[in-house]
């Protein structure tokens, strides 16, 4: 697999769109879609001792899919799926502290590329909006 290459896709975009790159960098959202990818396995390891994140795991998983298709309309690729490597869970609460911090650094990060602008900006504020509520509700277990 090539690694990304911030000049060619400007480059591309800017044959194919008239000097437009994307507001957003696709390996910026191919990261988040990894991150929330990760999350989402966490949770789904979480939900056997926690059956309240079941939900938490889902959503999760759906927003990294929303993040997936931004990246593949802007690339024409789909974002990299790497294999899984077993996580370790350790104690609840910790675990929970540690999704509660990835949750809100997710937020932010959504939120500084809408701040960006372009076409994609009301799905990141959403998406930030979800991981917000999934940090409340971090914050409730606690």
């Amino acid at each position: 697999m090539r690694n990304y290459d911030v000049e060619q896709e400007t480059r591309v975009w800017d044959r194919v769109m008239g000097g437009t790159p994307p507001a957003i960098p696709a390996d910026a959202l191919t990261a988040l879609d990894g991150r929330l990818r990760g999350m989402s396995r966490m949770y789904a390891q979480l939900s056997r001792r926690q059956p309240r994140l079941r939900s938490m795991a889902r959503q999760s998983s759906r927003d990294a899919d929303r993040l997936g298709a931004m990246v593949f309309l802007l690339t024409g690729r789909r974002p990299p799926r790497e294999k899984p490597k077993p996580q370790r869970v350790g104690r609840l609460p910790d675990a929970l502290r540690r999704q509660y911090r990835e949750e809100r650094s997710v937020a932010r990060d959504c939120e500084a590329y809408a701040q960006r602008g372009g076409e994609f900006a009301d799905d990141l504020r959403e998406i930030a909006r979800h991981a917000n509520s999934r940090a409340r509700e971090l914050m409730r277990l606690l």
